[in-house]
């Protein structure tokens, strides 16, 4: 869980650095998620059912549970939500 926690604090700090104008997928999450989410949500795991390595995966999120992330509405996208959680416990 703890890096769970690490890749909301990462993602919100590359949120907050770079406007969203300019945030690009490629260059600013993926690197994050590629070290700290695809041994369990990438190519060859999608532990329940959520794969973060393509985008248009991620966006559409794990099973029964809706979209992970909304563009532009963070506080609608559910691995925000798990992240914050996570990080209260």
């Amino acid at each position: 869980m703890c890096r769970i926690a690490l890749t909301a604090s990462l993602l919100l700090a590359v949120a907050c650095r770079v406007p969203a104008a300019d945030l690009d997928y490629v260059r600013d999450v993926r690197p994050i998620l590629q070290t700290h989410c695809y041994r369990c949500h990438g190519e060859e795991k999608q532990k329940s059912g959520l794969r973060l390595d393509i985008k248009s995966e991620a966006f559409k999120g794990g099973d029964g549970w809706g979209p992970s992330v909304v563009a532009g509405k963070s506080n609608k996208s559910t691995l925000i939500e798990l992240v914050n959680s996570e990080q209260q416990d």
